[in-house]
């Protein structure tokens, strides 16, 4: 049994490439994993982050990133445009999707998407559909993530924000998710801060689940550090609690 899950967030900088890297840290020292950036805007990239916290010794991390768009470290619909201005040259949703299924493996696979649930996706030259946005006055459309990946059928872990409004982040993306047909089976949040020592935002949001009949896992890590690289972070990835944890969801959701 193996994960085969897009990881989406519910907001910038809250733990979504940290929750990759995490998995493949840990799985990587056992088993193969293939870990699929499908749209790098900017750099540093986040495959080679993965790389760097993973075990490369013995091939047991293929890492794939499918468009990159180096100079702009942007939105991809916006990176896309500046990038199809200067070379005539776009990727479609469709396309997109094809080379993530055609990437996955029978081992473990987690695709990590850019941004947030609704961070639009890449634009490219279409006539008007449905469910798409316009570029201006051209005819680049495109659509949001949570959209875009919904036609894998691919089950979704979403990151939380653990930090002051982020209960309305989250439910939203949750709720934005499930409107768009994503299955989503995993919960994480990266710190559980209570406001008041009364109440946490992942006890929050489990109550919202339990309350539409939501049946998902929630899973809660310690708080990353500061500095999310170098001794830092290979200590977040020894403690035990960051690896019972980690355990805990590849067992659950890796069915």
């Amino acid at each position: 049994m193996s994960l085969k899950h897009l990881i989406f967030s519910s907001n910038t900088s809250i733990g979504k490439t940290l929750l990759s890297l995490s998995l493949s840290s840990h799985i990587t020292k056992t088993k193969p994993l293939t870990y699929i950036k499908p749209l790098q805007c900017g750099t540093p990239w986040d495959e080679d982050l993965i790389k760097t916290y993973s075990d490369t010794t013995n091939l047991n991390l293929n890492s794939i990133t499918i468009k990159a768009y180096d100079p702009y470290p942007c939105s991809p619909h916006l990176a896309s445009i500046l990038t199809g201005e200067r070379t005539k040259e776009y990727i479609t949703d469709d396309e997109i999707n094809e080379n993530i299924l055609n990437s996955i493996t029978s081992g473990h696979n987690i695709i990590e998407t850019a941004g947030g649930v609704l961070s639009p996706s890449i634009a490219f030259p279409s006539a008007p559909l449905k469910g798409y946005m316009s570029y201006k006055d051209t005819n680049l459309v495109y659509t949001t993530q949570a959209n875009l990946y919904s036609r894998l059928n691919l089950p979704s872990i979403l990151v939380g924000d653990p930090k002051l409004g982020g209960v309305s982040t989250t439910i939203s993306s949750l709720e934005s998710l499930l409107s768009h047909g994503n299955r989503v089976e995993g919960i994480v949040f990266f710190g559980n801060d209570k406001s008041y020592d009364l109440v946490s935002n992942r006890e929050t949001v489990e109550e919202y689940c339990k309350m539409i009949g939501l049946e998902t896992k929630f899973y809660c890590f310690p708080a990353p550090p500061v500095e999310r690289e170098g001794e830092d972070l290979w200590e977040f990835l020894g403690e035990a609690e960051v690896k019972e944890g980690l355990k805990m969801l590849i067992d659950d959701l890796g069915k």
